[in-house]
């Protein structure tokens, strides 16, 4: 015996619902960006049984752009973090007079 979820669409309804969900596109780089390679996959919600969104699969160029951003935003941050260290060596040396430049 078999229990089916009353809220659950058929096939041929599921099909037909899924043209009209919106489409989930990517951020990269602090922007959104469409799916270039035309495929999707859909975002259940479990508690209805019913798909929720659709998700464009990336394509080759999008990961090759958003590792490129990831790279780019992380060599930032480092950068960032070794000039609030050298400005903090240097505000350490300054308040102690007993450290002598050599």
């Amino acid at each position: 015996m078999s229990v089916q979820n009353p809220v659950a669409p058929s096939a041929a309804q599921g099909a037909a619902a899924t043209a009209d969900l919106a489409v989930v596109s990517h951020y990269i780089n602090g922007q959104a960006v469409e799916g270039t390679s035309g495929r999707f996959g859909d975002v259940s919600n479990p508690a209805l049984g019913q798909v929720a969104r659709r998700v464009a699969f990336a394509s080759k160029a999008e990961v090759d752009s958003a590792i490129a951003a990831a790279f780019t935003l992380v060599s930032l941050v480092r950068s960032y973090m070794l000039r609030r260290l050298f400005e903090w060596m240097g505000t350490l040396n300054s308040s102690r007079p007993f450290i002598r430049e050599p």
